[in-house]
């Protein structure tokens, strides 16, 4: 029952992820619904990323746990990446969107 949940839910997610992401840099939706889905998407993956800076300073403060600096550099590490391939998600999607644009326009003289 607990792995039936669980790819339900990471089905659910990323459908709600994707098709954010593709509402956020398509021409097509209406600008109101693209902000809305950026900020849909900037917020998922910016409190994903808190969390794991959040639980390496934990990890860090933590006096019981004997690995705690191993386990906070791990998520530190972790949140830096997914903060950049995030990051570069938007801007490859943004430079493809306007590469495409140019093209329009030069096949429209």
């Amino acid at each position: 029952m607990e792995d039936l949940l669980e790819g339900l839910f990471e089905v659910l997610f990323e459908i709600i992820v994707e098709g954010a992401f593709d509402a956020a840099s398509s021409r097509r939706v209406p600008l109101p619904l693209r902000i809305i889905a950026a900020i849909i998407v900037v917020g998922l993956f910016g409190g994903l990323v808190f969390l794991m800076i959040f639980g390496g300073i934990r990890c860090l403060s933590d006096e019981e746990l004997t690995n705690g600096v191993v386990l906070a550099v791990i998520l530190f590490a972790f949140a830096a990446f997914v903060a950049g391939a995030v990051i570069w998600k938007f801007v490859k999607a943004y430079r493809k969107r306007s590469t495409d644009n140019s093209e329009n326009t030069e096949n429209q003289t």
